[in-house]
């Protein structure tokens, strides 16, 4: 704690970061598919190898990442995220082109795993598991409001220069690593008994044999792999559909940033009120309702990507779009929920960041294939063929309805 930080309550430090987060994320990211089109000028395939790289990046330094929560700190994890997050996006901004936004890419990916994992376990392990549960449905739509207070501010920077989004949102990164330093406490950690290279490997171990004693970690583990190998056409190619196939109303820069910023605004809007609809409908305890939640959206999903994919007609490409963003970001905190029961909090930081990485693996097989069909066939097939690769997905969450039994309800309910 740096002189002079009052730590807040560990629920209401985790609502501000995630909306704070939230928030300077729009401000650099609202209208980067535009920046990485127009302005540094990539091609299918460049973008596609820009995501692969960044999530080659984001595998390789998942797991030790992982380990720096579990083994010396969750406070300091989080608080180097915004530090490398300030410069990633500093550095993807200072020279419009594909090294210096893959560079920038690879700095985002660190800064991510740092987080990812890290802020869930430190909250685990200060509130408990149960409370933790129905917090993480609440920052997410946290992270979402902040996102979308972020987005005008984003919007009205590209229209000056696509470039100023990033600088602002790296510059005020800074900021939040400073208001993490002041206000964020650890007084649940219980660290590794040992340090250095021994207890990296130690974590790291227990994390692996974890997942290996837990089939339901398997299967979440294999259908983050599979979510990977789709998602990635849909994250990097969808600005080429709206800017190449489907056309945008109006014709002017200042016109097709605007645009970015809706398509951003009515993802968030609508992911906010599908989170609450299943934060009031689903109890995040109740393992089989998550379950069942999720093989709906993933459904959803699969059926949004193939409608984008090959959408003759802007309104029909920006509904599609639009559904697959609320699917994901309802089902973000849904899989929390149902990864983070019953974990070692020893080795929760590096579980949860194998999840990740398996996301990431998949990324990263998935992107330059992708790619390839992209520039082989045409952007539309690559995603209505990213959205029918969902479809093994199902089958595994079907296992797990199988095998899954709820907790019996406490006496006299």
């Amino acid at each position: 704690m740096l002189p002079g930080g009052r730590p807040l309550d560990p629920r209401r430090f985790y609502l501000a970061y995630r909306a704070a987060a939230g928030f300077l994320s729009a401000v650099a990211l609202a209208t980067y598919g535009l920046y990485v089109v127009r302005e540094a000028g990539l091609s299918p395939l460049e973008l596609v190898l820009l995501g692969t790289i960044t999530e080659g990046a984001s595998f390789l330094f998942e797991v030790p990442t992982g380990v720096i929560a579990d083994v010396y700190s969750r406070r300091l994890s989080i608080l180097l995220a915004p530090l490398t997050n300030a410069l990633a996006f500093i550095v993807m901004a200072a020279v419009p082109g594909f090294l210096f936004v893959a560079a920038g890419s690879v700095l985002f990916a660190l800064s991510w795993t740092f987080r990812s994992g890290a802020l869930e376990a430190w909250l685990a392990d200060e509130i408990g598991e149960d409370r933790a549960a129905g917090s993480y449905l609440r920052g997410a739509q946290f992270s979402q409001a902040g996102y979308l207070l972020g987005i005008p501010v984003g919007v009205f920077a590209a229209t000056v220069d696509l470039q100023a989004p990033m600088l602002i949102g790296g510059a005020a990164h800074l900021l939040l690593a400073l208001g993490v330093a002041l206000a964020m406490s650890e007084r649940g950690f219980v660290g590794g008994e040992t340090t250095g290279w021994s207890a990296v490997g130690n974590t790291a171990v227990a994390g692996l044999r974890a997942v290996r004693g837990r089939p339901v970690l398997i299967s979440i583990i294999a259908i983050a792999a599979i979510g990977g190998t789709s998602s990635e056409a849909l994250d990097r190619l969808h600005p080429l559909i709206f800017l190449d196939e489907v056309g945008l109303p109006g014709g002017s820069a200042a016109d097709e940033a605007i645009w970015f910023g809706i398509f951003s605004a009515g993802g968030l809007v609508g992911g906010i009120a599908v989170t609450e609809l299943l934060n009031r409908v689903i109890n995040p305890e109740r393992i089989r309702s998550v379950v069942w939640a999720l093989v709906a959206l993933e459904s959803v999903l699969i059926v949004a990507m193939v409608f984008f994919g090959s959408a003759q007609l802007f309104v029909v490409a920006l509904v599609a779009y639009w559904t697959t963003a609320w699917v994901r970001q309802a089902a973000q905190p849904l899989t929390l929920a149902w990864l983070n029961r019953g974990l070692d909090p020893r080795s929760r930081a590096t579980v949860l960041s194998l999840q990740s990485q398996a996301d990431a693996l998949g990324q990263t097989a998935g992107g330059p294939m992708m790619g390839l069909v992209a520039t082989a066939a045409t952007v539309r097939v690559a995603i209505v063929a990213a959205g029918l690769l969902l479809l093994p997905a199902l089958p595994i969450f079907a296992t797990q309805l199988r095998g899954s039994e709820d907790p019996p309800p406490p006496p006299g309910d």
